[in-house]
This record gives C-alpha cells, sequence and structure tokens, in this order.
C-alpha cells in the first residue's frame, strides 16, 4: 500500500496508510484570529479507511501535533504492506463520492 512515513525536526511520528482504497491526508495549517502572537501552526495525519467488508468506513487520525517556528516537516511516500494503528479511529457517516478527475466529495 501507498503510505506516508512522517517526520518533525528529525523525529519518525509515524507510517500511516489506509489500504488499498481510502483516503491518506498530512495537512500543517497556520491559523491567526485577528492577535499576530496568538498564531498556531499544527500537523494533521489522517483519513479515511475502509474497513472490514460490511462494516463502512471510519475516519482516522495518527498525529495532531502543534509546530514551532522553524519546525521541519518531512513526509516521504513509500509502498510498504505494514502501518502503524492509528491513535484514533472513528467510523464515518458522511458519504462520499469518487470522481474519476480525481477528486473525492463529500454528499
Amino acid at each position: 500500500m501507498v503510505a506516508f512515513e512522517i517526520y518533525v525536526d528529525g523525529e519518525k511520528l509515524c507510517t500511516a496508510g489506509v489500504g488499498g482504497t481510502g483516503v491518506l491526508t498530512a495537512i500543517t495549517t497556520w491559523v491567526n484570529r485577528g492577535n499576530p502572537a496568538q498564531g498556531q501552526t499544527d500537523l494533521r495525519v489522517g483519513g479515511l479507511a475502509h474497513t472490514q467488508p460490511g462494516q463502512g468506513r471510519a475516519q482516522v487520525d495518527w498525529v495532531h501535533r502543534l509546530l514551532q517556528l522553524g519546525s521541519e516537516v518531512r513526509i516521504r511516500v513509500i509502498e510498504t504492506g505494514r502501518v502503524d494503528e492509528p491513535g484514533t479511529t472513528k467510523p464515518s457517516t458522511q458519504p462520499m463520492t469518487w470522481n474519476p478527475n480525481g477528486a473525492t466529495t463529500r454528499n
């Protein structure tokens, strides 16, 4: 399966993957709600995985971590047969539609 190896400042945090079908994301976000001294940057690694047949999909999360100025985030895209267990798994109730142009949309 395709997976992401995630590193922050040289420390490996996880190897994340969702199997043959699903959605895998690594997102770095900076948010400021009006006060520059209170801006916040974080890293989230998660996705949408197909669970056992007949059980639907699950939202899975490996990392949710605050970053500091100067933090270095590295994502290595690999092919592997083994990934780390997600930190959290929640059943997904939102249906998804696959667009052959590559976009996944929620209905």
